[in-house]
């Protein structure tokens, strides 16, 4: 491990030349966890583009999108001021990968993904290898012959990734993924790259008002097809010369796949696993075969969402797409282990951890997110940590480990809360309520069940704020006013859902209406007098009726008969239970099949109407 920030980046240089993908990484790597901090002024001039590059692959491997495009913008203005245009290529390519992949919540914005990639494509046209010679534009012999290997590195990295982007938004421009959002979406060079792309320095400008002049091309009007096929020519033309057998194997699966032919590109990925020699191209391609697994079912969720008609065959090629995923990212998770560059593989390793858990293996997620975090000690706080410990934390939860799970949970929500990544904060959040729960902390839960609330109010889910105010409400702790003021808060909530505008987004009227029904049948647990249970549970019964759910107008119906019995009104009483087996008729064989295991919420319906009958004849 390198002493100094000096001699790491030293190394770096070195472990480029000599193509060591597998140091390179760990450097990356020790990079992350050692140095983050130090200051660019610290460095000396002659590693000032060794460490935005090194800076730059660090940056995308944490999620930290930010960080990412300064580092790469450095580098092109580095790039450029020394004369090494095509290394500022790279960087363009890459920057135009993070204005594909930028969050709203950016605070670096950058250009269209395909304006960047129409400029990059003229600059290509116009590079030369020194200023005595023709440009690629100019002269069709210019090709990895007539150039030096280190220039034929830099143009092939960057037009595979342009390719890439430019494939991903020709592909279908509604799929392009967020990082705030976990998606796997496209393949970024920076995560699982080869030796031409390990690094954003000979891999990898930022999109200057002088790359651009007054040129503003609308995104729908650039032809990102020809833009694909202008950058598959460049990684034609340039791309023998650094290429190893299995680079080009992986370049060829990739042009496969973006063409449609799903098998040849799977088959080629499998013969780089059997013919590799060394590790790196092993995680490449597993890393390939775990992306095209993924895609594969973000189709088959887009598909069972259209089917009108329940059909068995989506999940089970869901599930077999799912173990796929985890296979694949998780043995990219234990080969950086075993290279010593556990940091390029988080986000692969938590997106593997949330496969195994669907599949039901919380062992498995709970040791591989538990030895990621190990080996990855010392890294600054960042999305593709918070993302690894918010899924420790369910994994434990789990796997019964309540109190790992209430502080890992606790720990991360707190965290999340300095980030715009809500739904995170929120999913901790409620493993921290049900860890709580389990340990029996039920005044810290309520805490946390009033901030989830708040959450939820904030990102517009206002059904779920509602539902939680509720729960709240009811607990014993709660004095009734404040009770009942949290019921009523929870009612303007479910109003302000009924709006025109929240409905048409969030819920159909009869999601609106079975709401409404469980906000009346919840207060009659708030309430102080059996007059008001009955208006209450009559009002809900009449709106579960609205909204097609017998087995909770049954509920309502016998919740009223409880009050009408405690008020000595038999009469009334016997009415609202025959409602209730009018509404459900299996009610009365439910009650009398005893050896029967229902479903948990019919059990619970069942011991509520023996229990009132049970009432009744006392009466």
């Amino acid at each position: 491990m390198a002493q100094t920030i000096d001699s790491l980046l030293r190394d770096s240089a070195a472990a480029a030349a000599a193509g060591d993908t597998r140091l390179s990484w760990e450097l990356i790597n020790n990079y992350a966890r050692e140095f983050w901090l130090v200051d660019e002024s610290e460095i000396p001039s002659d590693y000032r583009g060794e460490f935005y590059s090194v800076r730059a692959a660090a940056a995308d491997w944490l999620g930290l999108s930010d960080e990412a495009v300064l580092a790469l913008q450095a580098l092109e203005e580095w790039a450029k001021s020394n004369g090494k245009h095509d290394v500022a290529l790279v960087a363009a390519a890459h920057l135009a990968y993070q204005a594909l992949n930028q969050s709203e919540h950016a605070v670096y914005h950058l250009p269209e993904a395909a304006q960047l990639l129409s400029d990059i494509a003229e600059r290509f046209s116009q590079w030369r290898p020194d200023n005595d010679s023709l440009t690629i534009a100019e002269d069709p012999k210019l090709t990895w012959r007539s150039v030096s290997k280190q220039q034929a590195t830099a143009l092939t990295t960057a037009a595979t990734t342009a390719h890439t982007v430019a494939s991903n938004i020709a592909a279908d421009p509604s799929r392009i993924p967020s990082p705030t959002k976990n998606s796997p979406g496209a393949e970024s060079p920076l995560h699982g790259p080869s030796q031409s792309q390990h690094r954003a320095q000979d891999s990898v400008s930022h999109h200057t008002p002088s790359d651009s002049g007054s040129r503003h091309t609308p995104y729908a009007a650039i032809d990102v097809s020809a833009l694909r096929d202008f950058f598959r020519s460049m990684v034609h033309r340039f791309g023998r010369n650094p290429a190893s057998s299995t680079e080009e194997m992986l370049w060829f699966a990739q042009e496969h796949w973006s063409c449609g032919r799903k098998d040849r590109a799977r088959d080629i990925a499998l013969d780089v696993l059997r013919v590799a020699e060394t590790v790196a191209p092993k995680y490449e391609a597993h890393f390939m075969l775990g992306h095209f697994a993924m895609l594969d079912l973000l189709d088959v969720a887009e598909k069972e969402q259209l089917s009108e008609h329940f059909d068995a065959t989506p999940q089970h090629d869901a599930q077999r797409l799912e173990e796929q995923v985890a296979v694949h990212w998780g043995e990219c998770a234990e080969l950086a282990l075993a290279m010593g560059a556990p940091v390029m593989a988080l986000e692969r390793a938590e997106l593997a951890c949330r496969m195994l858990s669907s599949l039901g293996k919380e062992g498995e997620t709970w040791s591989l997110a538990s030895r990621m975090l190990d080996a990855t000690e010392g890294i600054p706080i960042c999305p593709a940590l918070l993302n690894m410990r918010a899924m420790l934390a369910q994994a434990a939860f789990m796997a019964g480990l309540h109190q790992e799970a209430w502080d890992n949970a606790r720990s991360i929500a707190e965290w999340s809360e300095l980030t715009p990544d809500v739904q995170r904060t929120i999913t901790c959040y409620t493993i921290a309520t049900f860890a709580g729960l389990e340990l029996g902390l039920d005044e810290e839960v309520l805490t946390i069940q009033l901030r989830r609330a708040a959450l939820y109010e904030q990102c517009g889910e206002l059904i779920s704020a509602s539902h939680i105010l509720q729960s709240v409400a009811v607990a014993e702790s709660m004095e009734f006013e404040e009770a009942h003021s949290l019921m009523s808060r929870a009612y303007e909530l479910l109003d302000k859902a009924a709006s025109h505008q929240y409905q048409s987004r969030h819920a159909d009227e009869e999601t609106l209406v079975w709401n409404r029904a469980e906000w009346n049948l919840t207060m009659t647990h708030v309430v102080l007098n059996e007059r008001e249970v009955v208006a209450h549970s009559r009002r809900a019964a009449e709106l579960f009726r609205r909204a097609s759910d017998p087995i909770k107008e049954a509920s309502a119906w016998l919740t009223m008969a409880g009050g009408l019995i405690a008020l000595r009104l038999p009469d009334d009483a016997d009415k609202a239970i025959n409602r209730a087996t009018a509404c459900l008729p299996d009610l009365d064989v439910w009650l009398h099949n005893v050896d029967e295991d229902f479903d948990p919420v019919i059990n619970e319906l069942i011991n509520h109407y023996r229990y009132i009958l049970d009432f009744r004849r006392a009466q």
